[in-house]
């Protein structure tokens, strides 16, 4: 009797880790838009491509210097987003403007006329 309590505790315990933790993760989490975002190096003509559901407090993490890809251009400025839905169409866009440079280099032109 005692193994099965314990094993439903572990369960519920598990299961309440995952709620907190996945829906975010997975974009599952209502009302909670994704988005593709360009950063700006204020000092530089350096821009970078990154995705979140949580924009700002991604921005912040940017200029905080906590991501290593954007720490050396930091002060940083959104300058582009674009909202989707879900995460996978986020992630797409956010792939296909690395793998596609003249689409980001024409967001970036069209932003800075």
């Amino acid at each position: 009797m005692w193994r099965v309590a314990e094993s439903h505790f572990l369960w519920y315990s598990a299961l309440a880790i995952l709620r907190d933790r996945l829906p975010a993760q997975a974009g599952l989490m209502v009302g909670h838009m994704w988005h593709t975002y360009i950063l700006k190096s204020v000092g530089k003509r350096w821009y970078y491509v990154g995705s979140s559901n949580d924009i700002g407090r991604r921005i912040k993490e940017h200029n905080a210097g906590r991501v290593s890809s954007t720490k050396g251009h930091i002060p940083l400025e959104l300058m582009y987003k674009k909202e989707f839905e879900h995460e996978y169409e986020a992630r797409s866009y956010e792939k296909m403007l690395k793998d596609k440079r003249r689409a980001k280099e024409a967001i970036v032109r069209e932003i800075e006329k």
